[in-house]
């Protein structure tokens, strides 16, 4: 198994690892080899799958041809969405200090609904603070600021959900640095 996926748009997708699946559509079974990612939250059936099933897709009507029956699709609401920000090694956060935590960055689809997200400063454990950050929409990994005030070390785990991000809309740009508003207007 390769360590990348690519996306239709030519992304790289890491991938973690694979599983076997078996899960019905329309009332039919169906058995495949998934690939795993914490890169996106959303299950994707492939072009393999779509091939093999002999699978004809009417985007005007929202449906799918799937062995010889119509199934209808449902659009997901994006708004609610949120990407999951994860420690990607073991580390130490030492008193009275900032660090700078290498994470990646889960997305809830590889369609890009926005430029930028957002983390919102979160206390995750007493004296112990995630900055808020700002990253773009095509980020899989980054570095988000750890401050520890306490007076004893702090110990982030490999895998760890550090945060949730959620999207963020650029309303403009500012003389020293770039100002912006959440999705929602606030």
């Amino acid at each position: 198994m390769s360590n990348t996926l690519l996306a239709a748009n030519g992304s790289s997708i890491p991938l973690e690892g694979e599983c076997k699946i078996s899960f019905q559509i329309a009332g039919k079974n169906f058995t495949i080899y998934a690939v795993l990612t914490r890169a996106v939250h959303e299950f994707i059936l492939g072009i393999n799958f779509l091939t093999r099933n002999v699978c004809h897709w009417d985007f005007k009507a929202g449906k799918i041809l799937l062995r010889n029956q119509w199934v209808h699709l449902k659009q997901r609401e994006s708004d609610s969405e949120v990407q999951y920000v994860y420690v990607t090694q073991d580390c130490s956060i030492p008193p009275g200090t900032q660090v700078e935590v290498p994470v990646e960055i889960s997305r809830p689809t590889w369609r890009a609904d926005s430029d930028c997200w957002a983390t919102e400063p979160i206390q995750i454990s007493e004296g112990v603070l995630v900055a808020r950050s700002l990253f773009e929409a095509d980020a899989l990994n980054t570095a988000i600021s750890v401050v520890n005030v306490t007076e004893e070390p702090y110990e982030l785990h490999r895998d760890q959900i550090l945060s949730e991000a959620t999207r963020v809309e650029i309303c403009g740009i500012g003389t020293s640095q770039t100002n912006f508003c959440t999705a929602n207007g606030s």
